[in-house]
């Protein structure tokens, strides 16, 4: 959460103008595609944990 969170505070901070444009890839977007690859598995992460947690146990639910 902290890797898209402070990603997206970048980019805040260039859509106002407080940040330089130069060099800052948008969240699940990249030219060579390891960006997505890992935020897509970071979401993929998240989302289990967030199952496993409501639903009590320490395996997904099917």
């Amino acid at each position: 959460m902290t890797l898209i969170g402070l990603e997206a505070a970048v980019n805040i901070g260039v859509s106002i103008g407080a940040l330089p444009t130069k060099g800052l890839a948008l969240p699940f977007i990249s030219y060579g595609g390891s960006s997505l690859l890992v935020k897509l598995m970071l979401a993929g992460l998240l989302l289990n944990v967030s199952r496993c947690r409501t639903s009590g146990t320490d395996r997904p639910v099917s």
